[in-house]
């Protein structure tokens, strides 16, 4: 899920959901039925019910909340039953309650189905901090801990650096690895604490009789599951689902219709004008010619120039090819 959220402003949270689920899951092992009630499954368990049947909006018209819109963003991912959750600082842009609510159904989510969830965050309020099960801090792109907060805060109380009370440790932990690029000595404390967390590993692998530092790699892959999977969907099924969500954000888009009804009379005036009275002759049938392909390339190279940012989103994506050409074919 990444930080910023690619959301249809005018679907609702419930179409949201449903699409996500008829492109994530296989037709050949869920029907359609059993589709919508994934999709169901996940806004109950995301608290999304009172929201379900109101569009997301965007910051020129209104829809859900902001963690709403979040737990939508997630909503999306969760439906395809990923294994492994991965989130770009899911609490940017929130307030404290709302931030606390998406991680807060995050966790309980993580929970109930075993799934492991990994995120990024700056500056978490202690009740967001404690929801975490580890914790991992970084400073120079090299790790100065891993383990459960609590742990954090001994081992640093260990190197001298005890938390100072009613101080909120996520605050604490940025302070201690924050590197102020005008002071020399910065460098030194800072291979300081990685030296300090290597010692720590040392001491958990003695204790836990990994002397040799080998990790074993167990397959968690289910073999009941193909790890490959192939497309969920044929191309046709998915271009229709792409294509039936295109023309239900298009024809909710009333300012969008109006726009592209008044620009299509322009241009047709335009070209109407640019091209009347026509010789019969080898000119003429060279200016046929070129308004052949002047009304199509007019006709498609303003949408893909309108859709930059949503093609950039899902370029690298499974469905780009089909969301392309249900983009092309809509209104």
């Amino acid at each position: 899920v990444e930080q910023d959220d690619a959301l249809y402003p005018n679907m609702t949270v419930r179409e949201t959901l449903r699409t996500a689920a008829y492109l994530r899951l296989p037709t050949s092992r869920y029907t359609r039925d059993e589709k919508n009630a994934q999709a169901e499954a996940i806004i109950k368990s995301l608290r999304l019910t009172k929201a379900a049947d109101t569009r997301i909006g965007d910051g020129l018209k209104r829809g859900v909340s902001g963690g709403e819109r979040k737990r939508a963003a997630i909503g999306q991912e969760l439906v395809g039953n990923p294994d492994v959750l991965f989130l770009d600082e899911p609490t940017s842009g929130l307030d404290s309650n709302s931030a606390y609510a998406v991680i807060e159904n995050v966790r309980s989510e993580a929970v109930r189905t075993g799934r492991v969830v990994v995120l990024t965050i700056h500056q978490p309020s202690i009740e967001v901090l404690y929801l975490f099960s580890k914790v991992i801090l970084l400073s120079a792109g090299a790790t100065v801990f891993f383990g459960p907060p609590d742990d954090a805060l001994a081992h640093f109380d260990r190197l001298g650096l005890p938390c100072p009370p009613k101080r909120n440790p996520a605050d604490f932990f940025l302070d201690i690895l924050t590197i102020d690029h005008d002071l020399e000595s910065e460098p030194a404390r800072i291979r300081a604490l990685h030296d300090a967390y290597r010692g720590l590993e040392e001491e958990r692998k003695m204790e836990s009789g990994a002397v040799s530092g080998e990790i074993e790699i167990v397959d968690a892959v289910d073999a009941r599951e193909d790890p490959l999977g192939g497309w969920a969907n044929s191309w046709w099924e998915e271009t229709g689902i792409l294509y039936r969500r295109a023309w239900t954000e298009i024809f909710r888009n009333r300012p969008l219709i109006m726009a592209e009804f008044a620009q299509t009379i322009i241009v047709m005036l335009v070209m109407g004008l640019a091209f009347l009275r026509l010789d019969n002759d080898t000119r003429g049938i060279q200016n046929r010619a070129g308004i052949l392909f002047f009304w199509p390339i007019n006709q498609v190279s303003w949408r893909l120039g309108a859709r930059k940012g949503t093609w950039c989103w899902v370029r690298t994506s499974a469905e780009s090819g089909r969301w392309l050409v249900a983009d092309i074919l809509s209104p």
